[in-house]
């Protein structure tokens, strides 16, 4: 029913250069959390899912290595867990403007 939600970012180092490009090493950690509404409190959450790594970002890229955890709060049951490799580019795709001029 609900979700809560914090991310953090810290600079584990000023930027350096490699091959001209300026990388900045960084750890961080997202947490996410639901609430059941079929659950007798529907505002407690049950289920925590946690991410925490470690990123290279240069520029609008991206290199993180990543750990995964989804547990539920609420019972005893299957906790997922996995270690990912991540290579990420940030890009914006815009149409041509086609307006026809009118004088």
């Amino acid at each position: 029913m609900f979700r809560y939600v914090a991310h953090a970012d810290l600079d584990l180092y000023t930027s350096f250069s490699v091959f001209s490009w300026d990388i900045r090493p960084l750890f961080f950690a997202d947490m996410n959390m639901f609430s059941d509404r079929s659950s007798s409190n529907p505002v407690l959450p049950s289920e925590l899912d946690l991410v925490t790594g470690l990123a290279l970002q240069s520029g609008r890229g991206e290199l993180s290595l990543y750990y995964e955890s989804d547990m539920p709060l609420d019972r005893t049951g299957l906790v997922q867990r996995y270690l990912a490799l991540q290579l990420r580019y940030e890009f914006e795709w815009a149409r041509k403007s086609s307006a026809a001029s009118t004088r």
